[in-house]
């Protein structure tokens, strides 16, 4: 077999082993991202609320207890957007303690995501919470 003939075969065998192993890993990392969106929704979502509670300017709370506050205290006015873009979160009583206004703008390397809150009588800050950046 000639030399060319030979440098030619290899080259080929290290296209078609690279090819495959792409595929393999490639398939590999689209079956992990599958496999745990359902778990990063729920985290995004979790963040989220946790937000909300720090920006109305409230101490944390363990999951669960974050799930039942945010049911009861926390109302999303309509904005068009998804997810909203304003909260209001009630106190103890009936009466609103703050809203939370959630707020995206370009940064230097991508998009900052911020929740801001305001006491209910907009006279103070009651905290802001980054979201993503």
């Amino acid at each position: 077999m000639s030399a060319p003939v030979s440098r030619l075969r290899t080259g080929l065998r290290t296209i078609w082993f690279m090819f495959a192993l792409t595929a393999l890993f490639g398939a590999a990392v689209c079956a992990l991202q599958v496999s745990t969106q359902p778990l990063v929704t729920r985290n995004a979502t979790l963040f989220l609320k946790r937000a909300v509670r720090a920006a109305a300017g409230l101490p944390p709370l363990d999951d669960a207890g974050l799930l039942t506050w945010y049911t009861n205290a926390v109302t999303a006015l309509p904005s068009g957007a998804e997810p909203p873009a304003c909260y209001r979160v009630r106190a103890a009583g009936d009466g609103p303690a703050a809203y939370v206004f959630v707020r995206s703008v370009a940064g230097l390397w991508g998009r900052i995501t911020a929740a801001v809150g305001i006491a209910a009588d907009a006279r103070r800050f009651t905290g802001l919470a980054v979201i993503d950046q």
